[in-house]
This record gives C-alpha cells, structure tokens and sequence, in this order.
C-alpha cells in the first residue's frame, strides 16, 4: 500500500448546495490515524446552522429531483458505484488510514460493499418503481 499515492488533502468541506464549503464557524475536526496518532486532514465541524443550511437546499433541490424519472435515479446510483469502483483502491487506503483497520479488510470488504449497495438499490428502485 502506497500511502503518499493517495495521501487526503489537507482539509475537506461539507458538500451543500452543489457546493464544498466550510462549516459557518470555521471550525474543523482533525481526523487521526490511529495507528501512528497523525493528523490526516481537518474536516469542518458542522453545527446546527449548518444542518440547516444543508435542509434548505436539499429543499430547493428537490424539485428537480422530484422531476426524474426512475432510470435517471438508478442511472445516478450506478454512477456513483462505478465512479467508486474506478478509484476503489484509493477508498481502501484512506478508509484503512482512517480507521485503522488492515488494508485488506478495505479492500475486499467496505469498499466493494459500498459499490454493491449503489447498485443494489439502483435495481430496487427499478424493480419496485417500474415492475
């Protein structure tokens, strides 16, 4: 396992709004490797303010949601397996980094796991919306 290959970036926002942004505070948590007690990158501690930043445009963004059909929302779920699948060893590290877990309980275990759910309930919704 190469880490510096896929080593995190050095702070993350919250994805609200179609957008990445820092918590309203401006404060951040640090994400630690467990294994060697390091800091791997900040992510901002969100508040309630910031939930509720999230509500209102998830809200606004419903509509257009509401307005897809469901092979556009399957479509989207196996979007997200594949785009996953694609980069799937970098998931592993940064999973096993961040938890400090065996690399190879990432990799054959959490990050195939997540695929398989995208494209589980890309098929459920299918399934139940349409037969």
């Amino acid at each position: 396992m190469s880490t510096s290959q896929y080593a995190p970036d050095r702070s993350y926002g919250m994805f609200i709004d179609n957008q990445w942004v820092d918590a309203e505070s401006g404060e951040t948590i640090e994400s630690i490797n467990p294994a060697t007690g390091e800091v791997l990158t900040r992510i901002p501690s969100g508040t309630a303010a910031d939930v509720d930043r999230a509500v209102q445009a998830a809200q606004r963004a419903f509509a257009g949601w509401r307005a897809t059909t469901v092979t556009e929302r399957a479509n989207a779920l196996n979007r997200i397996a594949d785009l996953l699948e694609a980069d799937a060893e970098r998931f592993a590290v940064l999973e096993s980094l961040d938890v400090g877990k065996p690399i190879r309980e990432s990799r054959v275990l959490d990050v195939p796991i997540a695929i398989d759910h995208f494209r589980y309930f890309a098929g459920v919704i299918v399934d139940r919306l349409t037969g």
